[in-house]
């Protein structure tokens, strides 16, 4: 049964694990890096930085430019929990008054980051005993067990709810819908709320921008009404993003609801490799190159750097950036494939403790950073992550060829659409953080796999 002992025990690990995580984390990483003099924080940096500044922005009510470049939610989520504790998440802060230049900010150390991690985390497993629970209506016990122990356990999703990333949370609601999904109720309400849903799983990640159409997709297979039920998903999910667009309307003058960040994000993480790889240069002369092709359109276009501290003008060259991009993709087809292939592969290879640990350890982008990719332990993990990440897919795969024998597909086969879904959107970029979504869904093909091979070695020990 579901509602066995076991399981809750399994969950119960699980969160204590993530809790000692988190405790762990605050205790050795709240706190300043001095390399080389440096002044950088060892939790709040790259992204999660971005998101604490716009929280502090929100927070206190300066006057800061919230142009809609990263995910919408992380930082209101941060800046609403500070609110409600009443506590500061700087000792100092300075808005940006230029483009170009970064904000001065000293981040408040021990003022709540803890309790922060803590409520991720009950967040996460209470969606995850949700999921479990409409999980066992469609698969054995035994299946609904080792899923659970996979999602409570794989250190690559356990170690986020010990970080300021978005992952986490996004886990979180990815749990929420696909238990939703299951058994979704045949009526207007539940196809609405479904359509919020995925609008919300949007706000906290803009990759999640086309998911509405394999959902979609889905619905009209397994509904009898299925404009009804289409229609009025769609309608939930056009109100979320409907609204977001007025909110950026309201901002800039400007009606739009892509993320600034995926508009120029082929020009910024993919372009400079396909030049790269084409002229047989350096990526940073590469870089150089785009940076020259992009004055010359601001010279040609009249626009000055006074001119981009307009949002509606950065739009502006945002979409100019996302139009070169697809141009240069397009004239080099076997190039760029070469390039994504390659980008793909990093993405697939699992950094349990990349994106959280080493990225605690190690400084971010300053010049005189070593960094974790240029670090020995970097290096010294490629092998490991490799197996690593075989062993899973190979687990997986196994997983996958046993749901092949099941009566009723139809949810096996809405998993493989979000896995290749997240691979699509996201590989090109070639960061395996991008893959930890997709954990969510292998997991079920991954407690098959370990089913079956627990299986036949019984039967073999026989």
């Amino acid at each position: 049964m579901y509602n066995s002992k076991k399981l809750y025990l399994v969950l119960l690990i699980g969160f204590l694990l993530s809790v000692s995580v988190s405790l762990f984390t605050i205790n050795k990483f709240d706190n300043y890096s001095n390399y080389y003099g440096s002044k950088q924080h060892k939790i709040i940096k790259a992204d999660p930085e971005k998101f604490y500044s716009k929280a502090n922005a929100i927070k206190n009510k300066i006057d800061y430019d919230l142009e809609y470049r990263e995910p919408f939610l992380p930082a209101r989520t941060i800046a609403y929990f500070y609110k409600l504790i009443q506590e500061d998440l700087y000792d100092e802060f300075q808005k940006k008054d230029e483009i170009s230049v970064n904000p001065y900010d000293i981040v408040k150390n021990k003022n709540g980051k803890l309790l922060y991690l803590f409520l991720q985390s009950i967040l996460f497993y209470l969606s995850l005993v949700y999921f479990l629970k409409k999980l066992s209506s469609i698969f054995d016990a035994e299946i609904v067990l080792l899923a659970g122990i996979c999602l409570a356990f794989e250190p690559t999703i356990l170690f986020y709810h010990s970080t300021f990333w978005s992952e986490s949370i996004f886990m979180s609601l990815l749990l929420i819908i696909f238990g939703f999904i299951i058994n979704i109720k045949d009526n207007f309400f539940s196809y609405l709320l479904l359509g919020l849903l995925i609008g919300i799983l949007y706000l906290q990640r803009s990759v999640s921008i086309y998911l509405f159409i394999i959902i979609g997709i889905y619905l009209s297979l397994i509904t009898k009404k299925k404009i009804f039920s289409c229609t009025v998903f769609i309608l939930g999910y056009l109100i979320i993003i409907l609204l977001l667009g007025f909110s950026n309307y309201k901002r800039s003058d400007v009606f739009y609801v892509t993320s600034t960040q995926a508009k120029d994000g082929f020009w910024m993480y993919l372009i400079p490799n396909i030049i790269s790889k084409k002229d047989k240069i350096d990526t940073h002369i590469a870089e150089k190159v785009l940076n020259e092709k992009l004055s010359k359109w601001k010279t040609e276009n009249n626009i000055n750097d006074d001119d981009l501290k307009l949002e509606k003008n950065r739009l502006i060259m945002y979409n100019y950036q996302q139009r070169e991009a697809f141009k240069i993709i397009l004239n080099n087809i076997s190039v760029s494939t070469e390039v994504i292939l390659k980008k793909t592969f990093h993405f697939l290879v699992f950094d349990p403790l990349g994106h959280t640990y080493y990225f605690h350890k190690y400084d971010y982008k300053t010049p005189l950073s070593v960094g974790y990719y240029r670090s020995e332990d970097h290096q010294r993990l490629i092998i490991p992550r490799i197996i690593y990440s075989l062993i899973i897919y190979t687990i997986c795969l196994i997983g996958f060829i046993s749901c092949l024998k099941l009566q009723d597909k139809k949810y096996i086969y809405l998993l493989i659409a979000c896995i290749l879904y997240f691979t699509i959107v996201q590989s090109w970029i070639g960061n395996n953080r991008y893959a930890t979504p997709n954990l969510i869904f292998l997991s079920v093909f991954f407690s098959f796999g370990i089913n079956k091979i627990i299986k036949l070695s019984k039967n073999y020990l026989k």
